[in-house]
């Protein structure tokens, strides 16, 4: 499991993160010169990077349901909850995340029973930190966009809300990986012990 989940996350980091750099540039070309072709190549551009997200959530999910290596039962109001958050905090992908909500809720079982409520929160904290960083970027893109729609003009405008479609997509392949690496700790954990 953990050599199938660092696999898949090198192939999404290797194949999205060009794909987020050609977004941008194709973005900063479009904004300074107005071509409709260079429109339609971002929009390609953007597809094929979120596609490529989507294909790896799809394996990823798709191998754990078929391997069945975290396996247990979630309390469903806590299986309710956790699906709304993921579906509502990760852009991008969320829904598919949400899917992998039980997973994670008896991940996070298992590691509070092997390593304890410190344990738990440590490996979280390790976790966490990446995509809230990318995160509040985000967040931070988005409100400068909203704040440029009322001063500023259509191509700035446009420009940063493609720059916050593209860090958008960065905190969809972090959570995502986060996930990822968050159920190959588990798997190892019951894997000792």
């Amino acid at each position: 499991t953990a050599m199938f989940i660092t696999v898949l996350g090198s192939l999404i980091s290797a194949l999205l993160v060009p794909a987020v750099y050609i977004y941008l540039a194709l973005s900063v070309s479009n904004s300074a010169v107005g071509e409709e072709a260079l429109k339609k190549l971002r929009e390609l551009i953007k597809w094929c990077g979120t596609w490529i997200l989507k294909l790896g959530l799809y394996i990823f999910t798709g191998y754990m349901g078929l391997t069945g290596v975290i396996t247990g039962t979630a309390d469903s109001a806590a299986l309710k909850m956790t699906k709304s958050t993921i579906s509502f905090a990760v852009p991008v992908i969320g829904n598919i995340l949400s899917d992998a909500s039980e997973t994670v809720l008896v991940g996070a079982g298992v590691i509070k029973n092997a390593a304890g409520i410190y344990g738990m929160l440590a490996i979280l904290a390790v976790f966490l930190e990446p995509f809230t960083k990318i995160g509040v970027q985000y967040l931070l893109l988005k409100l400068t966009g909203a704040i440029c729609g009322v001063f500023s003009t259509k191509q700035v405008t446009g420009l940063i809300e493609d720059f916050s479609v593209a860090m958008g997509m960065l905190a969809a392949a972090t959570g995502s990986i986060c996930l990822m690496l968050l159920i190959s700790t588990v798997c190892f954990m019951k894997g000792v012990g």
